[in-house]
């Protein structure tokens, strides 16, 4: 008979601290979070005016190519390039000067537009 050695067991790997749920009954009451006068005025403001019902918004969809519908229930994520990242630094830098205010959407569509362009272009080049 051979004298075979039991495998050596790996170390558990440790586990990490439980996140400490916040006290959501503290953190709601606002008499003792807020300012006395704060309290006042929002208990003396006249009720607003009733506002028409607004319509529930249609909920996102997807159609496959044969027709099926399938609902959207999270938004896209996806990496973009770094010279894409670097085209959104310009662009708010660019906006920041003119005293304008470039909101992310708008920055990463512009970005994703002209990093598209520019790689539609490169791909031309190296065709030729």
């Amino acid at each position: 008979m051979t004298d075979k050695k039991a495998p050596a067991k790996t170390p558990a790997k440790p586990t990490r601290p439980r996140r400490k749920t916040p006290d959501w009954g503290a953190l709601a009451s606002k008499s003792e979070s807020a300012p006395r006068e704060e309290i006042e005025r929002e208990e003396a403001a006249p009720a607003a005016a009733p506002t028409a019902p607004k319509a529930d918004a249609a909920p996102a969809v997807k159609v496959t190519p044969s027709g099926k519908v399938i609902p959207i229930t999270k938004a896209q994520t996806f990496r973009l390039p770094p010279d894409a990242l670097q085209i959104i630094a310009e662009e708010k830098a660019e906006e920041a000067a003119l005293g304008k205010r470039l909101t992310n959407d708008a920055a990463v569509a512009e970005a994703l537009r002209m990093w598209g362009k520019a790689r539609r272009q490169a791909r031309q080049r190296n065709k030729d």
